[in-house]
């Protein structure tokens, strides 16, 4: 295929220009997918998936339950990549959305996606799990089962025969994988699950703004992280919220679907998991805290810096209390790295340098 470059815009050979483009890697590195939104109102999607490699473009007619699936050749697969590689070498040419002061939308495979921007530059994007990154992470949920039985928390997993006999010997999970896979696709995956619950979470993007703009003060006077783009992702699996630190521009915070969770329960589960994807490297790996140890903490951000967006937030249990005593709000704003210096002091690393 040959793609080109018209007036700062990506052109297919079709002739249609692709509007915004992202892309996102599977957990355990066995796959990536590309999504790309075209200027005539179609989402396409190129995945790759082990050694297979699909591509469709999709037409939305009437909302997500009158979608029209065209396969495509797996070539654009290889277009999408170099498009993305060509985004990040040239500040020049941009395929990325800015809206600096209203909601925007698009629809996708998933449901639908919400974005707007924060900072100038950085965006929030709400959408659901594509069947490809909820079978693997129900695929990592499994490998971690043992160690979630020694924590107080639920794991929501597929109510699926085969599946389930996994749950009960995780060491079949590798023999098994392509027949779960299979059955997952076909039989499990359901994205209209997301649609109602998608329409909840994007009431939460104001106070989503808002949080953003106060923790940016913490990333200028100590170096909390502030991503270019969150990802919101719906999934009906896990254990309630989780994130993803990892890759430097993107923060990704997992929100399990539920229904009896209100606008404010999950605005306080996307900024809990926010405050864990900012302090993660600068914080937790440098002084290596323990999981409670960083439970805490992220309770302590969000109770006493964000108490005015939080305002009935609610403490775990099971979290450690030492560190209590080194924190306070003006710790939190100006220098927890130096609050945190203290505490490891005083509560040493089990021999452990701190560089």
């Amino acid at each position: 295929m040959q793609e080109a470059i018209k007036n700062g815009c990506f052109v297919l050979p079709s002739g249609e220009k692709i509007l915004a483009l992202h892309h996102y890697a599977f957990e355990d590195g066995m796959g990536e997918s590309y999504c790309a939104k075209l200027d005539t109102g179609c989402m396409l999607m190129a995945v790759r998936d082990d050694a297979k490699i699909t591509c469709y473009k999709k037409s939305f007619q009437g909302g997500s339950k009158h979608n029209a699936e065209e396969p495509l050749h797996e070539s654009y697969f290889s277009t999408l990549a170099a498009f993305s590689r060509q985004k990040k070498r040239s500040k020049a040419v941009t395929i990325k959305i800015k809206i600096f002061s209203c909601v925007a939308f698009f629809v996708t495979l998933s449901g639908v996606i919400f974005l707007f921007s924060t900072r100038g530059d950085s965006e929030v994007v709400y959408r659901g799990q594509t069947k490809e990154e909820a079978f693997y992470y129900v695929a990592s949920l499994i490998k971690y089962l043992p160690e979630f039985k020694t924590m107080p928390y639920t794991v929501s997993l597929p109510e699926q025969k085969d599946f389930e006999e996994v749950y009960q010997t995780p060491a079949l999970l590798e023999k098994k994988a392509e027949l779960l896979r299979k059955i997952f696709y076909e039989e499990v995956y359901d994205a209209s699950k997301f649609d109602a619950t998608l329409e909840i979470l994007r009431q939460t993007e104001d106070v989503v703004k808002q949080a953003l703009k106060k923790l940016a003060i913490l990333e200028k006077n100590w170096g909390f992280k502030i991503k270019k783009r969150y990802d919101i992702v719906l999934t009906v699996y896990g254990t309630g919220g989780e994130y993803r630190w990892e890759d430097p521009a993107v923060g990704t915070v997992l929100v399990k679907a539920d229904t009896r969770k209100t606008v404010r329960g999950y605005t306080k589960t996307i900024l809990h998991e926010m405050v864990h994807i900012g302090i993660q490297e600068t914080i937790v790996n440098k002084y290596n805290l323990s999981h409670w140890e960083t439970e805490r903490l992220v309770d302590l951000i969000c109770s006493t810096y964000l108490k005015d967006l939080l305002p009935e937030y609610g403490m775990q249990k099971s979290a450690d209390t030492k560190i209590d005593e080194f924190i306070s709000e003006e710790a939190i704003v100006k220098n927890l790295p130096a609050a945190i210096e203290r505490f490891v002091a005083q509560y040493p690393r089990d021999g452990q340098t701190i560089q």
